[in-house]
């Protein structure tokens, strides 16, 4: 499947996640999200996902949002599944209030593996707003009982990350999944 030439504008929640699918790409790909004013910190509108997939492409894709902007996880809610082989190449984030550029995490019931970035540019990386959390421009957080692995970052450039440009963490916190 192919989501290609599209501009999604003004959405206050999630916006776009692929969810236990396979062979799923994301080309010239736009997601502008709007502060959501429906939460109380106006954010919680992550840009682009991924959730418990296989051979997942975003070729080209920009996403201005005000929490995660490009994230994995691989696991919430009812959904549960390991994560492998996801491409991220000629991806632009604008990360504005809370959250991440690029993440994989916080929850990781299950591995998440072969994730490869590269040709990516972070034009701005939030800060944290109210949260104990920290962010980074390209951040793994796990905070569940799977590994992350083999992950890769080419030619990638950071501009204006307002609190860490790369933050790895292996901790406890609330988006841990029980066993």
């Amino acid at each position: 499947t192919t989501v290609k030439d599209i501009l999604l504008a003004n959405m206050h929640g999630w916006t776009t996640y692929a969810v236990e699918c396979e062979d799923v790409t994301f080309d010239n790909y736009k997601v502008i999200a709007a502060w959501n004013e429906y939460n109380n910190t106006g954010v919680e509108n992550d840009g682009m996902g991924v959730m418990c997939g296989k051979r997942i492409k975003f070729l080209n894709t920009f996403s201005y949002s005000h929490d995660d902007t490009y994230v994995i996880k691989s696991g919430k809610w009812s959904y549960k599944g390991e994560v492998e082989d996801v491409l991220y190449d000629g991806c632009m984030a604008w990360n504005r209030w809370g959250g991440n550029a690029f993440e994989i995490g916080y929850e990781v019931p299950y591995n998440i593996s072969n994730i490869r970035y590269r040709n990516c540019y972070v034009l701005r990386s939030a800060i944290s707003i109210g949260y104990t959390f920290r962010h980074g421009a390209m951040a793994i957080h796990n905070s569940g009982k799977g590994t992350v692995s083999n992950v890769s970052y080419e030619n990638m450039h950071i501009d204006n990350p307002d609190e860490f440009g790369i933050y790895f963490s292996i901790i406890k916190s609330s988006y841990s999944l029980p066993d």
